[in-house]
C-alpha cells in the first residue's frame, strides 16, 4: 500500500507527540487523561522500526494537546497540510479583578516551564524545529500571562 504520508511527516508527527507529552507532565499524566494505555502513548512517539507506521489517533491527539495546554500535534498535522491553527476564543483567563498569589505562582510556572524547555533543547547542542515551536509557544503563554497582570494592576500591557 502506497501512503500519502512521507517519512519525514510521520517522524514530524512522532516528534510532535513527545513534545506534547513533555508539556502535558509525561506520558504517565497524560495515560491518566485519555484512553490510551503507556505502553500505547509510547508506541505514538516512538521511532523504533516497529513502531514507525504507529500514528496517534484524533481523538487520543486532541486530548494530549488539552492536557499540555496547547495544540501541538494538532498544530503539526495543520502545517503538513499547509494550514495554521489561530485561537477562536480569547484566553479564558481573566484582565479584571484583584491581583494575587495565584497570579504570582501561575507567572512562575510558566517562566519556569519555558527555562525548562530550553535547557532540554539545549541538552543535544541543537536546537530543532519542534523545540523551537514549543520554546515560541511557552514565550507567548508566559507573555499573555504577564501582559494580563499589567492590566490588571492598572499598567499598559
Amino acid at each position: 500500500m502506497i501512503r500519502g504520508i512521507s517519512g519525514e511527516e510521520v517522524r514530524t508527527i512522532k516528534k510532535a507527540t513527545e513534545a506534547a507529552y513533555r508539556l502535558a507532565g509525561g506520558v504517565s499524566v497524560v495515560a491518566t487523561r485519555t484512553r490510551a494505555s503507556i505502553s500505547q502513548l509510547s508506541k505514538y512517539a516512538s521511532t523504533n522500526p516497529e513502531n514507525g507506521e504507529t500514528l496517534i489517533p484524533l481523538d487520543v491527539a486532541i486530548e494530549v494537546d488539552r492536557a499540555a495546554g496547547s495544540p501541538v500535534i494538532i498544530t503539526a498535522y495543520a502545517e503538513m497540510l499547509g494550514f495554521q491553527l489561530v485561537v477562536a476564543t480569547p484566553d479564558e483567563q481573566s484582565d479584571e479583578g484583584p491581583v494575587s498569589e495565584g497570579d504570582a505562582h501561575s507567572i512562575a510556572r510558566k517562566a519556569m516551564s519555558l527555562a525548562e524547555e530550553i535547557f532540554a533543547a539545549l541538552e543535544d547542542g541543537k536546537v530543532d524545529a519542534m523545540e523551537r515551536r514549543s520554546i515560541v509557544e511557552k514565550c507567548y503563554r508566559l507573555k499573555r500571562a504577564v501582559g494580563r497582570l499589567v492590566k490588571r494592576i492598572g499598567g499598559e500591557p
